[in-house]
């Protein structure tokens, strides 16, 4: 066999074997942050400070599963305090 097909072949092998290790099913392994959720140190999503001017995403559903919308009024969505500004599909995915 000429050397450099050797010289793959040993290097395709050991990285096989590297493989090996790195198994993750049916493994258990701790979580990074286990012991602050344990110890009750652990930051969650509604500890972190909101930074002042954070603008929040609310959707607005349908109560018709499969209805064809055929139009969208947002008189009452603009009237209300602190609504900055209501999109619809059409303004976010313009075609």
């Amino acid at each position: 066999m000429n050397q450099q097909a050797e010289a793959f072949l040993a290097e395709a092998k050991s990285l096989a074997n590297e493989v090996d290790n790195f198994k993750q099913a049916h493994v258990s392994r701790p979580h990074e942050s286990a012991h602050l959720h344990v110890a009750g140190r652990a930051t969650y999503t509604d500890d972190i400070p909101v930074v002042a001017g954070t603008l929040h995403a609310a959707p607005g559903t349908s109560p018709k599963a499969h209805a064809k919308i055929v139009s969208m009024n947002f008189d009452a969505v603009r009237a209300t305090p602190g609504i900055s500004s209501p999109s619809s599909p059409p303004t976010i995915f313009p075609a």
